[in-house]
């Protein structure tokens, strides 16, 4: 006998649309902009990335929307310092004790997929010098005059 799928009316009446799977983390809004506090469960230098790309943003440049790209940018370059600091510490090489060659280990080619994610974010959050210029930051709207004998600047 095939599964019987519920309805989400079913799901909402029951509460079971509420399992701990289901709910989705909340970005931290401050009236219309993202809050300087990272969101719930972000880990020590995530948390850092988080308050510094806040604070540091151009007016602007970051809105709500952009939080969960930010969250992840966050949590990617914690995890990319951790894996520099691990190669930082000798383990650039693995060595096979048979044949005694060297290859890459596995903290530094996943320091390296980890950069690449970090580059494709910071391109979509502006984060680069190249970006800010293709996307250049919202400047306050000023209103425009109709009269001629205005100077416009």
């Amino acid at each position: 006998m095939p599964a019987r799928r519920v309805s989400d009316e079913r799901k909402r009446a029951t509460g079971v649309h509420l399992s701990a799977r289901s709910v989705r983390r909340t970005v931290p809004v401050v009236g219309n902009k993202l809050s300087d506090d990272p969101p719930v469960g972000v880990p020590g230098d995530a948390k850092e990335a988080w308050e510094l790309a806040v604070k540091n943003a151009p007016e602007g440049r970051l809105s709500v929307v952009d939080g969960p790209a930010l969250e992840q940018w966050c949590r990617t370059y914690a995890l990319w310092r951790k894996m520099a600091k691990a190669v930082e510490h000798g383990a650039l090489y693995d060595v096979d004790e048979k044949s005694g060659s060297r290859k890459l280990s596995p903290e530094f080619t996943a320091m390296q997929a980890l950069l690449a994610s970090l580059i494709k974010l910071e391109k979509e959050l502006g984060f680069t010098p190249v970006a800010r210029t293709h996307a250049p930051a919202r400047e306050e709207e000023k209103p425009e005059s109709n009269n001629p004998y205005l100077n416009n600047e």
